[in-house]
């Protein structure tokens, strides 16, 4: 008998590059897979200082990353706040499997930022001590994507949400009638123009 022979299979259409389901050396811990975007918990530091800022997006301040680090300095809530979004797409030339990717920091470069200035000065403080719980990770959603078209995307997403203001904010303590007396204002001028 002839032997068996394997049946042909059509080369695989070009995808965006598969991250695995395991801890990665930039983003860090593995946490979840949504299908669209993994979850990871890495290290601010690590994150900041290999994972380039996307070059389309608004300048990193300093003076608003030191900001944050002192808010984040006097805040009792544990953790940095959001997730970090990095998009993963297929780069020119080739690296493990005949594939490389590159990374960009869609959002959440003045968090990282603040990271950086708030673990420097605690380090500075006392270079023996660790960083208080919490300091040590921060939470990274990565998009795969073919190309770097989809970062465009993904940044523009992001912004487009309306920001929080500070009328609106929890703390900003001002009395209701008066928050009526604002929003309505607003909500006239926002129809009228």
């Amino acid at each position: 008998t002839a032997p068996a022979t394997a049946p042909a299979t059509a080369p695989a259409p070009a995808t965006a590059p598969a991250l695995d389901n395991a801890d990665h050396p930039v983003f860090g811990r593995f946490l979840a897979d949504f299908g669209y975007k993994k979850i990871f918990a890495a290290d601010p530091a690590r994150l900041y200082a290999s994972t380039p800022i996307y070059k389309k997006q608004r300048t990193f301040r300093t003076e608003r990353a030191s900001a944050m680090a002192r808010a984040k300095s006097s805040s009792g809530v544990t953790g940095w706040p959001g997730t970090i979004s990095v998009v993963e797409y297929a780069a020119s030339g080739t690296g493990a499997a005949g594939q490389s990717t590159k990374n960009v920091l869609v959002d959440g470069q003045h968090r990282l930022g603040a990271y950086t200035l708030l673990a420097r000065q605690m380090k500075a403080k006392n270079p023996e001590a660790p960083l208080p719980p919490g300091m040590t990770e921060i939470l990274v959603e990565v998009y795969p994507a073919l190309d770097e078209s989809k970062a465009a995307e993904v940044f523009t997403e992001i912004n487009k949400a309306e920001p929080c203001k500070l009328i609106d904010l929890p703390q900003s303590k001002v009395p209701n009638d008066t928050k009526k007396i604002i929003d309505g204002a607003a909500d006239k001028l926002r129809r009228r123009f």
